[in-house]
């Protein structure tokens, strides 16, 4: 990871990069465009195991989980936490993503929201449906048990 880290970092930010390692080889090249986030865009780890946290907490920007419920992710976020400032990064922008897939018969609430914010989750990725034919009134009937009202056209 850190090698194509390297690699990523030398195309984003040279003006003809090139690279010769063990794993890749790029001559003198052009490359654009580049990112507009400077020194790179935001690196997001993912994977719950331990060695995606310190990974995540070594080189990320955020880290991504899915399949886990506020209450299992929890003690992955508090882990993740003390990792960042064992290694000097306590105060690094740090973004802790979750992802939720389609629960039958279950819609969200504002609840559940804060119980993923106080799991330390900043960023809840949901799916309120099943089958794409079934993407607009999922979406309707989220924003409906969140109290949230269509903007005027």
């Amino acid at each position: 990871m850190r090698r194509v880290n390297h690699f990523e970092m030398k195309l984003w930010n040279d003006d003809v990069p090139e690279h010769e390692g063990k794993h890749f080889h790029l001559p003198k090249s052009g490359f654009a465009p580049k990112p507009l986030t400077r020194p790179h865009p935001p690196f997001v780890i993912g994977g719950t195991n331990d060695r995606a946290l310190e990974r995540a907490a070594k080189i990320g920007n955020g880290w991504f989980a899915v399949g886990l419920s506020p209450e299992t992710i929890a003690p992955k976020t508090e882990r993740l936490r003390a990792l960042l400032e064992s290694m000097g990064r306590g105060n690094v922008p740090f973004e802790v993503t979750a992802g939720t897939g389609f629960i039958p018969g279950k819609q969200l609430t504002r609840d559940d929201i804060e119980a993923w914010k106080d799991a330390g989750v900043d960023r809840l990725i949901v799916r309120p449906w099943k089958r794409g034919r079934e993407a607009l009134s999922g979406i309707e009937a989220l924003a409906k048990s969140l109290g949230l009202q269509k903007a005027s056209a």
